[in-house]
């Protein structure tokens, strides 16, 4: 499957709700009704949800377009159904994808007053940039690290010096990155409640505050865990951990 195809199918599995039903309904509507005696599109979905692990939340366009294009097990079901996958992908329209409605993954989420922000031109709208701009503040293509003239860049870089020795590197972000920032710590993350054992950067806690939960007692442990993950686990956790994108999906967004 090239890249082009890969992309189309990616986009309709990824546009609504991440489940096997749902899915395998927007494949059918794009596909044609002649397409549900097909059991293709059904082995299509079962591979694919196989292979993310049943996530509650669908992959990185990207991860879907590599397992569609490259895993073994999908490109055999694609294969043979190329000539059904073509004859949608000469007639799709990314116009004709709705914008998806907002759907938080679990309950708790559901009750956060956030706001709800469906398309990349209301998410311009509400922190006042052209929404052609997003892509750059965002750094989608990776070019912050890439350029070399300054304006082109969203972060001014400088050292300081620590004082345990060495230095540490600032990275501020710019005027309008800084204001985009400010705009989602106020109206998103704010509104996201934290844990109740979290202490640090939390309004109304501090350093003192948890200390205090373990002042008088006769025995405090400090202990540094270590945890050995299998691959699938350490992927699972860095995802979620440390990209912005999964953890804002887990939202709705």
């Amino acid at each position: 499957m090239n890249r082009k195809s890969a992309r189309v199918l990616s986009a309709i599995m990824r546009n609504g709700a991440w489940d096997r039903e749902s899915v395998l309904h927007r494949l059918h509507i794009h596909l044609g009704a002649n397409t549900k005696r097909s059991k293709w599109p059904q082995r299509l979905v079962h591979a694919v949800f196989a292979i993310t692990a049943d996530s509650v939340l669908p992959p990185t366009e990207e991860k879907l377009v590599r397992t569609l294009r490259r895993h073994w097990a999908v490109a055999q079901i694609v294969q043979r159904s190329m000539p059904a996958i073509n004859r949608m992908v000469s007639r799709f329209n990314w116009l004709d994808l709705p914008p998806t409605p907002m759907s938080p993954t679990n309950h708790a989420a559901a009750t956060w007053k956030v706001p709800a922000i469906v398309t990349t031109g209301q998410l311009a709208e509400r922190l006042e940039v052209d929404v052609t701009r997003l892509p750059w503040l965002a750094d989608c293509l990776g070019w912050e690290h890439r350029v070399e003239q300054e304006k082109l860049r969203n972060y001014r870089y400088h050292w300081i010096r620590k004082s345990s020795g060495g230095h540490r590197l600032v990275e501020a972000p710019k005027q309008t990155l800084k204001a985009a920032q400010r705009w989602i710590a106020t109206n998103v993350l704010a509104h996201i409640p934290v844990h109740a054992a979290a202490h640090a950067y939390c309004p109304g806690r501090s350093p003192l505050t948890a200390a205090t939960l373990h002042a008088g007692q006769h025995v405090v442990m400090r202990i540094d865990l270590q945890v050995s993950f299998l691959p699938s686990e350490r992927l699972a956790c860095w995802e979620f951990f440390a990209q912005p994108v999964t953890r804002f999906m887990w939202l709705g967004y």
